[in-house]
């Protein structure tokens, strides 16, 4: 399963987060200070990762995208409210989280089967692949995506913070609000289940 630059298998974050938090974090003071402009790059340094867990949650490309606007015009509007004790794409994913929710409960989209829409997750780097491996690698990506897709909602969720997130064991515990021990529990079975439905596929019982 690929990880994030800055995430590790054992669900704790390595050295390379503190720099991407401190300029997280003096961009978050410039802006509360009244250089607004500069909100922008907080949304160009995480749009992608809020994108990919509203996604997952609401499996709709348009109330995706809608989304993602949503939790940053509210993470805006809140900023001071941050006070960099987490990391800011913990704060972020948290706000989405919540959002996503609230779409849920308010247009019962709970049970939409959409197809599956492209994005820069789970891709397969190849300096000069061929064509032959290029359709090779996006049929693999696509059947990564769809077995992810199928995973019950928590599961899904846990597997997109950690592994498309880069979120540790204890941000996941602060953004789902359950206790870590569940986190570990959820990442678990998530991978057996990836496992079952990935071996499935390779022998055409999907």
């Amino acid at each position: 399963m690929p990880q994030t630059d800055c995430q590790k298998d054992d669900g704790t974050v390595s050295h390379s987060t503190d720099a991407s938090q401190a300029e997280d974090n003096e961009l978050v003071k410039r802006v509360c200070m009244g250089e607004t402009q500069l909100f922008r790059l907080l949304i160009e340094r995480h749009q992608q990762h809020i994108f990919n867990l509203c996604y997952r949650m609401l499996r709709q490309f348009e109330e995706a995208d809608d989304a993602t606007q949503d939790t940053f015009l509210k993470a805006y509007r809140s900023l001071k409210q941050f006070r960099g004790d987490a990391r800011l794409k913990t704060w972020l994913c948290r706000i989405a989280r919540n959002e996503c929710l609230n779409r849920l409960r308010h247009e019962n989209m709970a049970s939409l089967d959409q197809q599956l829409t492209t994005d820069h997750s789970f891709q397969i780097a190849d300096a000069t692949p061929s064509p032959l491996e290029l359709i090779e690698q996006q049929e693999t990506q696509s059947i990564v995506h769809e077995a992810i897709n199928k995973l019950p909602h928590q599961y899904r969720l846990v597997i997109t913070l950690f592994h498309l997130n880069g979120l540790s064991y204890e941000e996941i515990s602060q953004v789902m609000e359950i206790p870590m021990g569940t986190v570990k529990t959820h990442i678990f079975r998530a991978r057996e289940l990836l496992k079952s439905k990935l071996q499935a596929f390779v022998e055409g019982k999907i």
